[in-house]
């Protein structure tokens, strides 16, 4: 992030399985939703056109990538 990207705003999303913060900041000319999980120490920022291919995905899909991470 630069000096010119700024949180709009910040709230946390849990369960009993995980919580991850979650904030949507301002980047570059638009924003980007920025997704961290302290347990796991990573984070991730996502822009509009991920986040559209994101809502498209089916639960399958989803499953097959929950499934892929707990592999490792």
């Amino acid at each position: 992030m630069t000096e010119d990207d700024e949180t709009l705003v910040e709230f946390r999303v849990s369960n009993e399985f995980a919580f991850v913060d979650v904030a949507l900041q301002k980047f570059g000319n638009g924003e980007r939703l920025m997704v961290r999980s302290h347990s796991r120490n990573t984070s991730i920022l996502l822009d509009p056109v991920v986040l559209e291919v994101l809502s498209s995905l089916t639960p399958p899909d989803l499953e097959a990538l929950v499934a892929r991470d707990l592999d490792r």
